[in-house]
């Protein structure tokens, strides 16, 4: 570059010493953007991975919690919704272990379901087996489909 010279993103550069000042800074505030990346990943939790089914007579709920016990789960109605909370804890180190790394995600979770209308909310089951939730949630008779009979 000539001295004085614009680049494409409009900074003049007038010398070597001040483009490596522009990069060092430019690196620093990187490195400060990925770590408050990183504290708010570390605030938020986790969010567990669910799938929903639909049949003719229910919807059935899955969500994946590997490593987690029905103790530290809670599903609750409230206003139209499927409210699923917990906290998915780190398991005890002995002395002197570290991690190398670490790619599970921990934390509290919480996620929310909008529930269709036509499910009977007072029905709804719940069922916890090797970190599997499964919920049930019964749709109403008058809703189902049916078939009629033609005589």
């Amino acid at each position: 570059m000539q001295e004085n010279e614009t680049n494409p993103q409009g900074i003049v550069v007038k010398d070597a010493a001040t483009l490596r000042r522009l990069l060092a800074e430019m690196a620093q505030e990187e490195r400060a953007v990925e770590e408050a990346v990183d504290e708010e990943e570390v605030e938020e939790g986790f969010e567990p991975l669910v799938d929903v089914k639909e049949t003719a007579t229910a919807y059935e709920v899955f969500a994946e919690l590997p490593g987690m016990t029905k103790k530290q789960l809670c599903v609750e109605h409230c206003e139209g919704l499927l409210v699923l909370t917990g906290e998915k804890c780190p398991e005890e180190l002995a002395e002197g272990e570290s991690y190398a790394l670490i790619e599970r995600a921990f934390g509290p979770f919480r996620r929310e379901l909008q529930l269709p209308p036509d499910v009977e909310v007072e029905k709804i089951e719940a069922h916890f087996k090797n970190g599997l939730l499964h919920l049930i949630l019964p749709r109403s008779e008058r809703t189902r489909p049916r078939t009629i009979e033609i005589n």
